[in-house]
C-alpha cells in the first residue's frame, strides 16, 4: 500500500509542479485576452486593450511570448544541471524541496499579476515554473533508485506526468474563458493544490542517508560482477587465446573503478544518445511553440479551412497531456520487457519520432491530425527511455546519477530550448521562401533531416 502511495503522490506532484511550461501553446490566449506584452504593438495597443481578444495583437507581442516560452523551456531543461549537484549532494528531499517552492512562487507571482499589471511578473512566473520542475522530477525520480522494483513504473510514470502536466494550462485557458473564472483565483487554486501535494511527497522521499547506503551497495556489486567478467575473460584467453566477451556482458559494468564524469560524457554511446536527445527536444520545442502559427499559415496557403486549423491545434491541446499520461501503460510494459535491450527501445523511439517528424512536415488534414496524437505518446517514451538508460548500474555508476543527468539535460537545454526563438524569428521576417508556411516547411525538413542521423544510436548500441 505504501509503495501506491510512493507512486500516486509523485505522480500527483510531477503533474502539477513537474512541466507545466510545456503547456504554454494553451495559455497564449489567456495572455493574449490579459493584454500581456501587449505594449510592444505601438498604436494597436489601445484597440486591442479596448476589446481583448484570444488572439495575437501584432508579431511583436507574439516573438517576445515564444522568447519566454524559450526561457522557461530552456529552465525545465538546463537547471536540471544545478538540481543534479544538489541530489547527489545533499540527496532528493532537498532537491524536491527546492523546485516545490519554487513552483508555488511560480503560482504565486501569476496571481500577483492581477494586481500589478506589470509583464515582468509573467516572466518571474513561468521562468520560477520552467525552473522548478527538474528539481521536482528529480527528487520524485530517487523513489525508483530506493525501490528497483518500482523502477520502470516510476521512470515511466514520471516522465508521462512530466508532459501531462501541460494538461494544467490546458484546464486553466477553458476556465478562464468558458466558465468565466479570473486568472487571479486560477492561479491561487494551482498553488493550494501544489502546496499539498508538495508537503505530502516530501513525507514520503527517502533520506539521503538510505540512498547513500543503497548506492553504496549497488557500486560495490556492480564492481564484484566486473572482476567476475574480468576473471571470466582471462580464463577464456589462457584457454582460446583471444577475448570474445565485451564488457558489458553477463551484468559486468562498462565502465572501470577510476570512471569519471567526464569519461562517461565522452564514451561514443553518451554522445549519440546526447545527440538525438538535442535534435527531438529540439524540435519538440519548436512544435510547442510554433504548432498553433504554423496551423493558421497553412490555412492561409490554402492546405485547409480556418476551421480545421483550429480543431487540429485544440486536438494538440488536449491529446498531448492526454497521450502522454496514456503513454505510462505501454512505456511501463516496454521497459519491463526489454529493459536492458537498450537497442530495441531506443529503436522504437527513434522510429515513433521520424513517423511524427514526417508527419509534422506534410501540410495534409490527415498527416497534421496524426502529428497532434502522436506528439504526447512519442514524447513521453522518448524521456522514459533516457532516463532509463541513465539510470542502468551496468552502463553508468550509480554515484553519478543525479550529475549524469544534469549535464546531460544542460547539453540538451543549449542545444534545443534557445534556437526556436531564432528560428521563429527567421519564420517572420526572412525573405526565402517567399511565405511564412514555406519557411515553416524548410524548418521543419530540415529538422527533420537531423533527426534521420539519429539512427546511428540504436544501431551502436
Amino acid at each position: 500500500m505504501r509503495d501506491v502511495l510512493r507512486v500516486v503522490l509523485a505522480a500527483l506532484s510531477v503533474f502539477s509542479m513537474g512541466g507545466v511550461v510545456f503547456g504554454l501553446a494553451a495559455l497564449y490566449p489567456v495572455l493574449y485576452a490579459e493584454g500581456v506584452f501587449v505594449g510592444l504593438c505601438g498604436e494597436a495597443a489601445e484597440a486591442c486593450l479596448s476589446h481583448p481578444t484570444p488572439l495575437k495583437c501584432c508579431d511583436a507581442q507574439m516573438l517576445r511570448n515564444t522568447l519566454v516560452s524559450c526561457v522557461a523551456l530552456f529552465a525545465s531543461d538546463g537547471m536540471m544541471v544545478v538540481f543534479g549537484e544538489v541530489a547527489d549532494r545533499a540527496g532528493p528531499r532537498a532537491a524536491f524541496a527546492a523546485g516545490a517552492a519554487l513552483a508555488w512562487a511560480g503560482f504565486a507571482f501569476m496571481a500577483l499579476y492581477s494586481f500589478v499589471r506589470l509583464d515582468g511578473v509573467w516572466f518571474a512566473a513561468l521562468a520560477c515554473l520552467g525552473v522548478a520542475g527538474p528539481g521536482v522530477f528529480l527528487g520524485c525520480l530517487v523513489i525508483g533508485e530506493a525501490h528497483p522494483r518500482l523502477e520502470p513504473l516510476v521512470t515511466s510514470v514520471a516522465a508521462s506526468m512530466a508532459d501531462s502536466s501541460s494538461l494544467v494550462f490546458v484546464l486553466l485557458s477553458a476556465l478562464y474563458f468558458a466558465a468565466g473564472l479570473s486568472f487571479r483565483a486560477l492561479a491561487l487554486g494551482c498553488l493550494a493544490l501544489c502546496l499539498a501535494a508538495g508537503l505530502a511527497t516530501l513525507q514520503l522521499l527517502p533520506p539521503w542517508s538510505t540512498v547513500q547506503k543503497l548506492r553504496a551497495g549497488r557500486r560495490a556489486a556492480a564492481e564484484a560482477r566486473r572482476r567476475d567478467v574480468d576473471q571470466k575473460k582471462t580464463l577464456r584467453r589462457t584457454a582460446s587465446g583471444r577475448d570474445s566477451s565485451p564488457r558489458g556482458e553477463n551484468g559486468g559494468a562498462m565502465y572501470g573503478a577510476d570512471a569519471t564524469l567526464l569519461g562517461l560524457f565522452c564514451r561514443s554511446d553518451t554522445l549519440l544518445l546526447l545527440a538525438f536527445m538535442s535534435v527531438y527536444n529540439l524540435k519538440s520545442s519548436w512544435y510547442i511553440t510554433t504548432i498553433s502559427d504554423q496551423l493558421r499559415e497553412l490555412a492561409a496557403a490554402g492546405a485547409f479551412d480556418d476551421a480545421t486549423a483550429v480543431a487540429i491545434a485544440d486536438t494538440f491541446n488536449v491529446a498531448f497531456p492526454l497521450g502522454a499520461g496514456l503513454c505510462s501503460i505501454g512505456a511501463s510494459a516496454l521497459l519491463s520487457w526489454y529493459g536492458a535491450r537498450e537497442d530495441v527501445y531506443m529503436g522504437v523511439v527513434l522510429a515513433l519520432a521520424n513517423l511524427h517528424g514526417l508527419a509534422a512536415a506534410t501540410p495534409l488534414v490527415s498527416t497534421q491530425y496524426w502529428a497532434a496524437l502522436s506528439f504526447g505518446p512519442t514524447r513521453t517514451l522518448q524521456w522514459a527511455c533516457y532516463f532509463h538508460l541513465l539510470c542502468r548500474p551496468s552502463r553508468y555508476p550509480p554515484a553519478y546519477y543525479g550529475r549524469l543527468l544534469g549535464y546531460a539535460n544542460l547539453v540538451i537545454a543549449l542545444l534545443s530550448d534557445g534556437p526556436p526563438y531564432l528560428l521563429h524569428k527567421y519564420v517572420a521576417s526572412a525573405s526565402w521562401p517567399p511565405t511564412p508556411s514555406g519557411r515553416y516547411l524548410a524548418v521543419n525538413v530540415a529538422l527533420q533531416l537531423l533527426l534521420l542521423v539519429c539512427v546511428a544510436l540504436p544501431v551502436q548500441l
